[in-house]
């Protein structure tokens, strides 16, 4: 560390290296920091003297800041990006925002790195104050955030907010190794957090290329086909009068669940047919009996599954205990099943997916 001060006159600035004993976050993570200097290296007046800095800017590569009650700056280089992540407070942004024309970073940031991570080593943690994360009610937790996400914050090209960390969110909690679980609550607050819109029965959602319709679905006499991760149910579509799709999320999304369910309420073709299939829901069952379920529940990540008879009961009307036991689960709000579908879908079109 260095510290800066008016006293080498005002054309020059002159440095003096420090050497730190200890630098903590102060203030309940209001960007300031607690600094004590190494006791052996100078006089006793120092030794036992506390400064209290207050962050002007940082980036990757440094820390500039103003020490409270004196005109001296503070210039911290070589900082960690593991220290930096658990112990300072970025700025977070609530509330919806227009990403379609937001985010212009440099050519030294690429927006796939940012939006687009698909393998755990790409993430990192930030970590928040206790103070913060209880006044909007989420858990006080690591939150999962790229790499690169993280350099582009600190050198000011991106900012980030609550649909940005539910997005990353619904990419790192994809990964077969990751416990989906542990991120549930978080994701399920961000998604309250995040939606301004009152409750409804129906919600309608639709884009260029799919079509559906979220609310109440029937898991104990209809036909249905399930979203599944490992023994818990995710999701479940049944088929509308017209052959289209409603679908009912029962868990937090993540976006192989979220590629299901726009990717099965596809628009249909001009011959009316879906993918080759009379409908959405003849398209749903075809894929329900896809080998490729049987892989990706051997590797952990969501499959798709039919139940002819209600959630738990086999071909035979035997009862499948593990499931039959989840035929009363509650579904999430229909509003907050359309905002993690649309934050997904909003960055996804950022990088042209």
């Amino acid at each position: 560390m260095e510290l800066l001060g008016p006293e080498f006159g005002e054309n020059v600035r002159h440095c003096s290296p420090i050497e730190v004993h200890s630098l903590k976050p102060a203030g309940g993570g209001k960007r300031c920091l607690d600094l004590t200097f190494c006791y052996a290296a100078y006089a006793v007046g120092v030794q036992n003297k506390a400064y209290t800095l207050q962050t002007i800017n940082r980036s990757k590569h440094f820390l500039l800041a103003s020490v409270v009650g004196t005109e001296r700056l503070a210039l911290f280089m070589e900082l960690t990006d593991d220290w930096l992540n658990k112990n300072f407070e970025h700025s977070l942004h609530p509330g919806r925002r227009d990403k379609k024309s937001s985010f212009r970073v440099t050519s030294e940031f690429d927006l796939h790195e940012i939006f687009g991570a698909s393998k755990k080593e790409a993430f990192g943690e930030l970590h928040w104050s206790a103070e913060t994360m209880s006044s909007y009610g989420l858990p006080n937790i690591g939150y999962p955030v790229p790499h690169a996400a993280i350099k582009a914050a600190m050198s000011g090209q991106i900012e980030i907010g609550f649909e940005e960390l539910l997005y990353w969110l619904q990419l790192y909690t994809e990964i077969n190794t990751v416990s989906r679980r542990d991120y549930a609550p978080a994701v399920t607050r961000l998604a309250e957090v995040i939606t301004n819109e009152p409750a409804m029965d129906l919600v309608t959602i639709e884009g260029q290329k799919f079509w559906l319709e979220l609310g109440e679905v029937d898991l104990l006499r209809n036909d249905i086909v399930t979203i599944q991760r490992g023994d818990e149910l995710v999701g479940a579509f049944q088929r509308r009068k017209d052959g289209t799709l409603r679908f009912a999320a029962y868990q937090p999304l993540d976006a192989k669940a979220i590629g299901y369910a726009t990717g099965l309420a596809l628009r249909p073709a001009a011959n009316g047919t879906v993918c080759m299939c009379p409908d959405n829901w003849e398209y749903a069952l075809d894929c329900s009996a896809g080998n490729g379920n049987c892989y990706a529940a051997d590797r952990g990540t969501c499959y798709l599954s039919r139940w002819e008879f209600g959630l738990g009961i086999s071909s035979d009307g035997s009862k499948v205990e593990q499931w039959y036991g989840q035929r009363g689960k509650q579904a999430q709000e229909p509003r907050f099943v359309a905002t993690q579908i649309e934050v997904y879908l909003e960055f996804q079109h950022l990088i042209g997916e």
